[in-house]
């Protein structure tokens, strides 16, 4: 009865642990949690960052493709690059249009694979997954390919896929000193921290 009784609980407290690792989520929110992003158009590289994001992150750490979801709304004015001159490119109304579109959101929609599944400490998973984004006004399928690692309270997750900026209803701008190419390869990185 007694070893009944113990076998009982440590296997309650085994499922307890398990539930609580699903349902625990990770968050970013700025301050502290600043989103960067390296943007590759034709020979040109330009790097910068997003200090207003709001991105939740849940799922089972046990099983990476069982449903896990992924939000995150980006505040466009505050995008930049460090130049102003580019940035005020950028921004306006020939490209992204802040103004008008002050947002951008990207919501993951299934995971089509993921190496290892299981996400442990310091082991980076690599994941290839498919996602809606919403950017100048309009919304389309992406497909992605991310690195996800957790490190103690932390994960990190760094992202990249291709934009056809047209698709979006952006027009290329025809600027010498900011040349904008249609197609954008984009990598973008961020550090969430487990919800508390």
């Amino acid at each position: 009865m007694v070893r009944k009784t113990i076998g009982l609980v440590v296997f309650y407290c085994m499922l307890a642990s398990v539930t609580r690792a699903a349902t625990n989520g990770f968050v970013a929110r700025t301050p502290g949690n600043p989103l960067t992003w390296e943007a590759t158009l034709g020979r040109s590289t330009f790097r910068g960052q997003a200090t207003g994001i709001n991105a939740v992150l849940a799922g089972n750490p046990l099983d990476v493709v069982n449903r896990p979801t992924c939000t995150c709304t980006i505040d466009m004015a505050t995008l930049g690059t460090g130049n102003p001159s580019n940035d005020a490119i950028l921004r306006g109304r020939t490209y992204l249009d802040v103004a008008r579109y002050p947002t951008a959101t990207f919501a993951l929609e299934r995971v089509v694979s993921a190496v290892p599944q299981r996400l442990a400490e310091g082991v980076p998973v690599e994941v290839k997954a498919q996602a809606m984004l919403t950017l100048h006004g309009v919304t389309r399928t992406v497909p992605v390919q991310a690195s996800l690692t957790m490190q103690g309270g932390t994960l990190r997750m760094a992202c990249a896929f291709d934009i056809d900026v047209t698709q979006f209803g952006i027009t290329q701008p025809h600027v010498l000193c900011f040349k904008m190419g249609k197609v954008i390869h984009l990598r973008v990185g961020l550090t969430a921290r487990r919800d508390a």
